[in-house]
């Protein structure tokens, strides 16, 4: 089962027996705090960006990608969250951002608004896009993306927990959150 670090969090692959059904899961915990703390993420924006990102990290591993190849996803939508970007790199790499990283409190919930979701795979050499219209929630838009584009029947779920952090609040942060749990399967 081949592994590949993302931060301190993993990318594991498995195939079944007969080769007929493969699963890829991410943590993705640590990684997405730091990009929580790097652009001051509010929890609103950062579970619609940190689902963005280990969607990304999905699609990169449903190939054996080399360290030129790389998945971007980018959600050109309406929305109070603006834009949205994750883009994989080589293997267990990603960054992402948003228009609006510090979307207010009472958007928690809220989708990205309507527009598209395009995704672009640069892989051995090669350049393929697809555009699906955006179902407004990241984790629809992966499945949709890959049966409408791809071709390839699947689920997914990605999960970002962000909560308050006492001891930050404390210390005087001005966003005292942390990203509790994150993960994702496809």
């Amino acid at each position: 089962m081949p592994t590949s670090k993302a931060g301190h969090g993993y990318l594991r692959k498995a195939l079944n027996s007969r080769g007929e059904v493969l699963i890829i899961a991410v943590e993705a915990r640590a990684l997405l705090q730091s990009q929580m703390d790097r652009i001051k993420a509010t929890p609103s924006a950062m579970i619609h960006l940190g689902q963005a990102m280990m969607s990304a990290l999905l699609l990169q591993a449903l190939t054996d990608p080399s360290e030129n190849d790389k998945v971007q996803c980018e959600w050109l939508v309406k929305g109070d969250f603006g834009h949205l970007y994750a883009e994989a790199m080589g293997v267990g790499r990603v960054r992402g951002t948003l228009g609006n990283a510090q979307a207010g409190a009472e958007l928690l919930g809220k989708d990205l608004g309507p527009g598209l979701l395009q995704v672009r795979r640069h892989h051995a050499g090669t350049l393929a896009t697809g555009m699906i219209e955006s179902t407004q929630r990241v984790s629809t838009d992966l499945v949709e993306f890959l049966e409408k584009s791809e071709q390839r029947l699947c689920g997914t779920n990605l999960s970002v927990k962000v909560e308050w952090d006492e001891a930050k609040a404390q210390a005087g942060y001005a966003l005292p959150f942390q990203v509790k749990s994150a993960h994702g399967f496809l």
